[in-house]
């Protein structure tokens, strides 16, 4: 590279503001402007005069190293082994910088602090583990900037876990505090170490190896052995860093993910097939609610309801569908299979499926065309149920309710003769399905009871609508595999039947000011719910058959029975079909079953809700 051309290339990089201004300065596609940069560095890193050269030098690593992230993984393997090379290069020749120069600092980190506001694609693609340690690395330990570190935790959350040679920063920050420790030269009150300690320790994304956490853990306990003359606040800070830790390991040994799966590429090309499956979907023009809690993120579940030219109403209840567009046997799937269930903590909660879709793609929201299961009921007056079928469809949500406007609008009769003729019909269903579940009202209090530690009551229209609805859609479908003899999976529940008399005796008392106590005590007797591929029934509903197949986007069990309608229902299944099926579920069962007791362990432990 000739000397004008060098001198050319330097001016363009030291006066661009990013990456893809500098790219179309140069004129040059992602792989010519890595092998420009590339050149830079490899011919001339000795030749630059340090003082002038140094910010040119640092930018421009910047931008290789978000220019590589780009490339294939061909290209990536053949300059992998260089660029590790070039970089100890590189980190070598700038090392007499004083470590002080701030104002260096500070400007670099306000360059990608723009990148994170402004650049949101840029962001995902220099997320590489050197290059966030070493943004991390400078600006805790030589910019020393409590408000720049909240910044950059706050855009790139994960950045609490940069390691480098397997060694995470949160130990080099650890080493820093326990030296100024032992020099004594700050009260722990006014450590600036303590207080990244915390920012990391309080970071919901924060995580450690088990090995890199046996190393703290021992190094945190010789540290206080060896060291007697420290002070309150340093002995009370220690000790929180081995809680924290240990309570890691705890939540660890109950096999819970807190991290979100990161769609595969895989993945991402299934979502593209949406548009593809439309076309083969029946479309529903039919006026669909959705009616969940105002914070509700995950919506996988509609209704909707009409009269026929019979007489007969028709009231369908319409559930999301992530196998339309993920197969069984995906890799998003099977992140779910292991996670098994949402887990609704008090601040946040840990979901089974990937934001992305379970709050977007996925998720039944208002005015957005979604595939879905839609599962139809013909209702007679006289004879009840006189039809029952399932539909693949495509459904667009006309209206999303909360609790609170359904009822509010069921005391008032609606607010137009749409909204009239619907609440007339769902109360006419509603009050033929009270009579279906006649003991669901005491089952649903008492397993409220066990799940959230208070006493909830579940008798507004509203909650019953959606209540009875899900219920029945579980019960019907599982009918109809027990019925026809086709793996499924059931959710049973079985009790001693002599306490069925204390039941009886305590659901006449559910109104009175003793309830809750009763509710307390019959918990304890009250045996869980299970899942199983042999149906027992499901003595507290006072049904022979039940299920769970109304929110797949939080329950895997859900799925896994939209998998079995895929083969059993939507097709005639092969022999070697419904016995690959049968293993699956057996398998699945025991493992739901297991990782349920887990999680209503590490509820209790971590004093949390379900």
């Amino acid at each position: 590279m000739n000397k004008s051309n060098l001198l050319r290339i330097k001016g363009i990089i030291e006066t661009s503001k990013n990456i893809e201004q500098c790219m179309e300065s140069l004129n040059l596609d992602t792989y010519s402007s890595f092998i420009c940069f590339y050149c830079l560095l490899d011919e001339g890193i000795f030749s630059y005069e340090p003082e002038e050269d140094y910010e040119f030098l640092i930018k421009t690593v910047f931008y290789l190293q978000i220019l590589y992230q780009k490339l294939s993984p061909s290209k990536k393997k053949l300059y992998r082994q260089k660029l590790q090379k070039m970089r100890k290069l590189y980190k070598d020749y700038i090392s007499f910088v004083d470590s002080y120069n701030k104002e260096y600092y500070k400007k670099v980190f306000l360059c990608l602090e723009n990148l994170l506001n402004n650049k949101k694609k840029v962001i995902e693609e220099i997320q590489s583990e050197d290059n966030l340690y070493e943004l991390l690395y400078e600006v805790i330990f030589s910019l020393k900037s409590l408000e720049y570190l909240d910044v950059l935790i706050e855009k790139i959350p994960n950045i609490v876990n940069s390691k480098q040679d397997e060694i995470p920063i949160f130990l080099k920050v650890l080493e820093a505090y326990l030296n100024d420790v032992k020099m004594e030269k700050v009260e722990n009150k006014n450590s600036y170490y303590s207080r990244v300690l915390n920012k990391f320790l309080h970071e919901e994304t924060f995580d450690l190896t088990n090995q890199m956490r046996d190393i703290i853990l021992n190094n945190l306990n010789d540290f206080l052995s060896g060291y007697k003359n420290i002070s309150k606040e340093d002995l009370e800070m220690i000790k929180n860093i081995i809680a924290h830790i240990k309570k890691q390991c705890a939540i660890d040994n109950y096999n819970i993910d807190k991290s979100e799966y990161v769609l595969s590429k895989r993945d991402l090309h299934s979502l593209e097939k949406f548009n593809k499956m439309v076309d083969k979907r029946v479309f529903l023009k039919e006026y669909i609610i959705t009616i969940d809690d105002s914070n509700s993120q995950v919506l996988d579940d509609g209704i909707s309801i009409f009269k026929l030219e019979n007489g007969n109403i028709l009231f369908k209840v319409h559930i999301a569908d992530p196998l339309a567009i993920f197969p069984y046997k995906s890799d998003v799937i099977k992140d779910a299979k292991n996670r098994t269930t949402t887990i609704y903590k008090q601040d946040e909660p840990i979901q089974m499926l990937p934001s992305i879709l379970g709050s977007n793609k996925l998720s039944l929201m208002e005015d957005r065309k979604r595939l879905a299961k839609s599962f139809c009921f013909e209702y007679n007056q006289e004879s009840g149920i006189v039809n029952f079928y399932i539909e693949n469809t495509l459904i667009n949500v006309n209206k999303r309710y909360t609790y609170d406007e359904v009822n509010e609008l069921y005391k008032k009769g609606g607010t137009n003769k749409l909204e009239s003729e619907m609440f007339l019909l769902y109360d006419e269903i509603v009050t033929y399905l009270k009579k279906v579940f006649q003991n669901a009202k005491l089952y649903e209090e008492i397993k409220q009871e066990n799940i959230i530690g208070h006493h909830q009551k579940m008798n507004s229209f509203s909650e019953n609508l959606v209540s009875y609805f899900m219920m029945f859609t579980g019960y019907m479908t599982a009918k109809y595999f027990s019925d026809n003899k086709l793996p499924f999976v059931y959710r049973c529940h079985q009790f001693d039947p002599k306490w069925q008399q204390l039941l009886d005796e305590y659901k006449m008392l559910l109104d009175s000011k003793e309830s809750k106590k009763l509710l307390t005590e019959i918990k304890a007797m009250f045996p869980k719910s299970y899942y199983s591929r042999e149906n027992t029934g499901h003595m507290g509903l006072k049904i022979p058959y039940y299920s769970h197949i109304t929110s797949p986007l939080r329950r895997f069990a859900d799925i896994l029975n939209m998998h079995a309608l895929n083969i059993c229902y939507f097709q005639i299944p092969r022999d070697k079909e419904l016995y690959k099926l049968e293993q699956e579920i057996n398998l699945t069962c025991s493992y739901l079953n297991m990782q349920s007791n887990s999680i209503d362990e590490y509820l209790a432990k971590m004093k949390v809700k379900k």
